[in-house]
């Protein structure tokens, strides 16, 4: 008896070894973003705006310019990543987003940790649009110069593919 329990045993890892384990992912063909802008103590100037619909992963020289009023232009880019490790159930994917802003050095960016869905607002003041905020502090003559960017996921299009997930 004690030899088919491990007979058993054996055959039932080999199959659980053997098996390929499948995983689902949301394949991102185009996202828009709600962008906001809010610049420094001495211009003033704030200012939200609804992105077309873009397309992941172009360089930025094929992105079209982005005009944010009269605050901020440049071009908006993103980038969809699915990390495995750690796992997280609350975390699919997630959303770099990059803008090269014309006031700015160096591109702000920031991740967006996604599940493919709207939050579920737990505050009054909460948002159910999954999003990111950066804020940038510049050198300028005598003084700094602060900005602020808000990142919001608005809206996507994609389909889901089935993948295999290594162990």
């Amino acid at each position: 008896m004690k030899y088919h329990f491990l007979s058993l045993l054996l055959i039932f890892q080999f199959l659980d070894l053997s098996e390929e384990k499948k995983g689902v992912r949301m394949v991102i063909e185009e996202m828009s973003f709600l962008f906001s802008v809010s610049q420094g103590h001495f211009e003033r100037c704030a200012a939200t705006i609804r992105t077309p619909m873009l397309a992941p992963a172009i360089p930025f020289n094929e992105t079209q310019n982005i005009n944010i009023s009269d605050c901020d232009h440049g071009k908006l880019t993103f980038n969809v990543r699915y990390p495995r490790y750690p796992p997280d159930p609350k975390v699919a994917s997630v959303v770099d987003v990059s803008f090269a802003s014309f006031n700015i050095d160096n591109p702000p960016t920031c991740s967006i940790p996604w599940n493919y869905t709207y939050r579920y607002p737990t505050e009054r003041s909460y948002s159910s649009l999954p999003g990111c905020f950066i804020k940038v502090v510049q050198p300028a003559f005598d003084f700094y110069v602060e900005h602020s960017f808000f990142f919001k996921i608005h809206d996507w299009k994609g389909h889901f593919e089935t993948t295999i997930v290594p162990e």
